[in-house]
């Protein structure tokens, strides 16, 4: 019994001592920053200190600087900062632990904090934060989401803020992948606009090649090439983003196809094909679609004997890209067998017999 008591007097004691390191534990960044927009400078310190930090920053660092930061907002007065680290210490639990359970107990603390003390501005900028989290395994999910945010955020921010331009892209680009090619140039052309001179070029470059992507597929080839060239422009200016370089001379060079017009075609497939095949940065779908691209401008021009000296290798080099099994690769390869029949059958020759082995990645 005696022991018991001691034990349970040192817990008492080791509680008591945490508790006044929390208290004097460093204060984060984000609480010497004007409290308005709480969220916002908690974003900031967030992505900055714990989210892309080095990458030989330890979990255990970052999980120290949560947990200062969390004890900070415990002993806050102030709603936003605790509502906001909830939200955010949910993301690291679920992102950095993988604890996607224990990491939704504190989003939804985060939602309960702003619902109750009417905090719009904190409780969209979670429900954008949700859609983001989303976007890879819900798309149905994060477009709800995103639009939610959206809508509440365009009512209580001032106009044009960077954080809901960032969130129109996202969603923008959402619209695209579900197919509603009109809702994507809607919102992302305001976006271009708005992001012109204050957005990093990458996020330029992708908005950019989105509405042309979007304008292609509704036939608008003149819109869509517009877009491209922009791209084009962009990533040649900015040597850091080569492989941008050979998509944009792929997209381009895929509308010349559809115009027929196969120099210009051939001209830009062909610099596609040589910057993208040796590029450690594009995957074996991007290889795949510039060789699909290029072997269809040389079939058009009759240029059997190219076709299928090209696409001869084609899935050796497929596979060289270490890219695994999905609908994409398979639908590649397909369009990559067709092409190649044809190019027989132009030919005269009987083409070699196909390998039946299910592709597998």
């Amino acid at each position: 019994m005696k022991r018991f008591l001691l034990y349970f007097l040192c817990c008492i004691v080791a509680d008591n001592a945490l508790a006044q390191q929390a208290k004097q534990s460093r204060i984060p960044e984000f609480a010497k920053m004007p409290a308005e927009n709480r969220y916002d400078s908690i974003n900031a310190w967030y992505v900055h200190n714990v989210y892309l930090p080095p990458v030989d920053k330890s979990i255990a660092e970052r999980s120290l600087l949560m947990m200062e930061a969390r004890a900070y907002a415990d002993h806050s007065n102030d709603m936003a900062t605790k509502a906001s680290m909830a939200f955010f210490t949910g993301h690291f639990i679920s992102g950095f632990e993988r604890d996607s359970a224990r990491g939704m107990h504190y989003i939804i603390e985060a939602f309960n904090i702003a619902e109750k003390y009417s905090l719009q501005y904190e409780w969209a900028s979670y429900t954008l934060g949700l859609g983001l989290m989303y976007r890879d395994n819900n798309k149905a999910k994060s477009l709800e989401s995103l639009t939610r945010a959206i809508e509440v955020m365009d009512r209580v921010s001032v106009p044009n803020k960077i954080e809901v331009l960032y969130a129109k892209h996202i969603l923008g680009t959402l619209y695209f992948h579900l197919g509603n090619y009109g809702a994507c140039i809607q919102t992302l052309i305001p976006v271009l606009n708005g992001l012109e001179g204050r957005a990093i070029k990458i996020d330029l470059i992708q908005a950019n090649n989105t509405v042309g992507l979007a304008y292609r597929e509704i036939g608008d080839n003149d819109s869509a090439l517009f877009y491209f060239r922009k791209v084009l422009a962009s990533a040649e200016a900015k040597p850091v983003f080569p492989s941008w370089i050979g998509i944009a001379a792929g997209n381009i060079g895929s509308v010349y196809l559809k115009q027929h017009q196969l120099d210009s075609a051939l001209i830009y497939a062909l610099k596609n094909y040589d910057l993208v095949k040796d590029d450690p940065n594009v995957s074996g779908v991007g290889v795949a679609e510039a060789l699909v691209l290029l072997s269809t401008v040389y079939l058009e021009q009759h240029k059997t004997d190219q076709v299928i000296s090209l696409l001869s290798p084609a899935e050796k080099l497929i596979t060289a890209k270490q890219i695994y099994y999905s609908y994409n690769v398979e639908y590649l390869l397909l369009k990559v067998n067709y092409i190649l029949a044809r190019a027989y059958h132009d030919k005269g020759d009987q083409p070699p017999r196909p390998n039946r082995r299910r592709w597998t990645g």
